[in-house]
């Protein structure tokens, strides 16, 4: 039997999105094929980068200091923090209002214990269509049933 290797990389127009958008683009590209790289090809692997990187994302619009720096390199992103969400939204729109709808949902899942930002609930909402869920992972149980059935 031939096994199949699969990667799927979104390929955009390049002439369609400019600047920031282009760039956030060949980031996620980026990222996406350096995940295929390190996968284990033994099995049918098909990836998502648009889908990895924008959960990566984000975490990563959450992360400040060394974290940040750190995360900015391994996701080879070239723009700034604060501009990165904005690029990820013009992307979404593009991608999610054309005569072929691609559905796209986002969410972060948060032990309940935890503070989050209103700044960072309404950054993920805005920016990347997602919504910030509380969970009580001491809970497991419900917390995997949660998760699964969002």
């Amino acid at each position: 039997m031939v096994r199949l290797r699969s990667l799927i990389i979104l390929c955009f127009l390049s002439h369609s999105l400019f600047g920031h958008e282009a760039e956030l683009v060949k980031s996620m590209n980026t990222t996406g094929i350096f995940v295929y790289y390190i996968l284990d090809k033994n099995q049918n692997t098909v990836i998502s980068p648009l889908s990895l990187t924008s959960s990566l994302l984000l975490a990563y619009m959450g992360a400040r200091g060394e974290t940040a720096k750190e995360m900015a390199s391994a996701l080879s992103l070239t723009l700034p923090q604060d501009e990165v969400g904005k690029a990820y939204a013009e992307i979404h729109k593009y991608l999610t209002g054309g005569l072929g709808t691609i559905l796209m949902g986002n969410s972060i899942w948060v032990d309940g214990q935890v503070q989050v930002f209103p700044s960072y609930i309404e950054m993920a909402k805005e920016d990347f269509f997602a919504k910030v869920k509380m969970v009580d992972f001491q809970n497991p149980v419900k917390a995997i049933h949660d998760i699964n059935t969002w």
